[in-house]
């Protein structure tokens, strides 16, 4: 579920914006180090470095 969610940016259809997604990978970076860095890779570079600066903060 976690990758359809990160390939198409929706949930139930919903778009998710920014402070969903900035909420979701710092809880995700929180839990597990590990699943936050496959998401990064499933979602893609280009995106990579906007999440890596949204948990920098």
């Amino acid at each position: 579920m976690l990758s359809k969610v990160a390939t198409t940016g929706k949930y139930q259809d919903k778009n998710i914006d920014h402070s969903q997604w900035s909420n979701c990978f710092e809880e995700i970076n929180n839990q597990d180090h590990f699943l936050c860095i496959k998401l990064q890779e499933l979602i893609g570079i280009e995106n990579k470095n906007i999440i890596d600066s949204m948990l920098d903060e």
